[in-house]
């Protein structure tokens, strides 16, 4: 089954898809791809009663800040053209990446909360891999290791279930405006 998340827009309810995301940013950092999808998965499961969110009502802090997770986080929430997207990196949970830490807080009107990839889902040498090749240091074999990681990490974690590949802990909410 391919990951997709329903939001409301002005034009009415969507259904978004892997497949819309990847259309949209490409293969490159498709572990981010399918990263974000899941984030927002496991995020507004944590609110079941408080029905399918409006874009403009979801903000998000992110530790990190990688194409792939960016492009997609814009797609489905247009989250960086309307300024509800913050890369923070002091928040402290999750590995490490060449682009931050895995870990995010969504925010909602009905309450948000804080998730990161949970430990051990990605290969040891992950962040220092990606930080050499994304720098122009990687050797041929390193940048090789490196896109094959991108893409690997992303379709192992389609099938998964969200809550197998993200902690989740309720947040009290940092927003200042709904």
């Amino acid at each position: 089954m391919i990951p997709s998340i329903k939001i409301r827009d002005y034009a009415g309810e969507l259904t978004i898809t892997l497949d819309d995301l990847e259309a949209f940013h490409d293969k490159d950092h498709f572990g981010g791809v399918v990263l974000s999808i899941k984030v927002l998965q496991r995020a507004f499961a944590a609110f079941p009663g408080a029905g399918i969110p409006h874009r403009d009502e979801v903000a998000i802090v992110a530790g990190l800040n990688p194409p792939g997770l960016i492009d997609s986080f814009e797609f489905m929430l247009r989250a960086m053209s309307r300024k509800r997207l913050v890369v923070d990196q002091t928040l402290a949970h999750g590995p490490a990446s060449p682009f931050g830490r895995f870990c995010f807080e969504v925010h909602r009107p009905c309450g948000a909360v804080a998730l990161w990839v949970r430990e051990g889902l990605l290969p040891d040498d992950f962040a220092t891999t990606g930080k050499k090749v994304e720098a122009g240091f990687g050797t041929e074999a390193e940048i090789a290791r490196w896109n094959g990681y991108k893409r690997d990490v992303g379709v192992a974690m389609i099938p998964m279930r969200p809550e197998d590949i993200l902690e989740l802990r309720p947040i009290e909410s940092r927003r200042m405006v709904a």
